[in-house]
């Protein structure tokens, strides 16, 4: 069986009650997937458009194989060896090298859009879904501006100080050997005054003696919470290490959480179910923005930028504004506006 084919079900821990203030420190964005705008009949077929079909394209595939209410209506990608496979393996789907015109001409054809295309051009396929009122689901990074983030959602009221360090600026691509630190402020749920985030990429990791911490090898993709009273390590699946006083517990009294798979859970909640969503659309957007925060300010690397979340720009820094706030897009290619 290929990995694609399997749809695992992980048991996410809640961390309400084990957390209550600390710093964080996250090498990765969990996967995402948003609610849905519009509704289906709960008896029908959800019929589904998906943009981008080859790597990440198939393990989507793979998660939602099996529902008995979903149909593949049609697929679009550049790749013309990618379209000629997919045809194969669904036959009575419309192929497009083009998603636009999928929206221009078959917009009937499909309820829901799968977006499996480069981060860059996430934002908009997107909000062209949303325009038209269909059901979304997404990839991290959410979007892959600041200002696209804008589009997409309110912003945070918070308001967080940012500072990267990295051996050289970013240029066009991310660069690598990046560490970033983001402050917000504290207090409410937090005991602390302020809220610490370190972000640190290419298997940049923190001195685990320093936080009283034995000799552990995560993952390149996880986060770590460190608490008053102990650290809470995630992996990307979801799986939990918890450690009290230097060392690992391993009989935590952790909640039940019912077995999910986001794929299919995603898919009933467009054909009219209410189930929990791992990263409902508003938690997706707000856990894009520090990550977009951490990745942009490489391209300044030592410079403390303040961020306001509220107006969506920073607030001493209007190099920062003009060159890693947005883009300019291709003519025609540009996220449309939603009312």
């Amino acid at each position: 069986m290929n990995k694609a084919d399997q749809a695992p079900s992980f048991s996410p821990v809640t961390r309400r009650t084990f957390l209550r203030n600390g710093a964080i420190l996250t090498a990765g964005v969990a996967a995402l997937s948003l609610p849905a705008r519009a509704r289906v009949n709960k008896n029908s077929k959800l019929r589904i458009f998906q943009v981008g079909v080859g790597g990440i394209g198939g393990l989507q595939r793979g998660g939602l194989k099996g529902h008995p209410q979903v149909e593949w209506a049609g697929f679009c990608d550049v790749d013309r060896r990618e379209l000629e496979n997919i045809k194969k393996e669904q036959p009575n789907a419309w192929t497009t090298s083009d998603y636009r015109e999928a929206f221009a001409n078959k917009v009937g054809d499909f309820d829901a859009v799968i977006v499996d295309v480069p981060d860059f051009h996430h934002a908009p396929v997107m909000l062209t879904a949303m325009k038209h009122n269909k059901h979304m689901y997404g990839q991290k990074p959410l979007v892959h501006q600041l200002a696209e983030l804008k589009m997409i959602r309110d912003g945070l009221k918070a308001r967080p100080s940012l500072i990267t360090h990295t051996p050289k600026p970013s240029g066009i691509g991310h660069s690598a050997h990046n560490q970033s630190t983001l402050t917000y402020a504290g207090g409410g749920r937090f005991a602390r005054e302020k809220f610490v985030v370190h972000y640190n990429d290419d298997a940049l990791r923190p001195s685990f003696a320093a936080l009283n911490l034995p000799p552990v090898k995560p993952g390149a993709n996880h986060t770590m919470v460190v608490c008053e009273e102990g650290t809470l390590l995630l992996q990307a699946d979801g799986s939990p290490q918890i450690f009290r006083k230097g060392k690992e517990v391993e009989d935590e009294s952790l909640p039940t959480v019912a077995p999910r798979n986001h794929w299919k859970d995603w898919a009933d909640n467009c054909l009219g179910d209410h189930k929990p969503l791992w990263t409902p659309f508003d938690i997706g957007s707000r856990i894009t923005e520090p990550a977009l925060l951490a990745v942009k300010a490489t391209r300044y690397p030592g410079v403390e930028l303040r961020w306001d979340a509220a107006n969506y720009r920073f607030t001493n820094h209007e190099k920062a504004n003009q060159e890693i706030l947005s883009r300019q897009y291709r003519a025609g290619f540009a996220p449309p506006a939603v009312a």
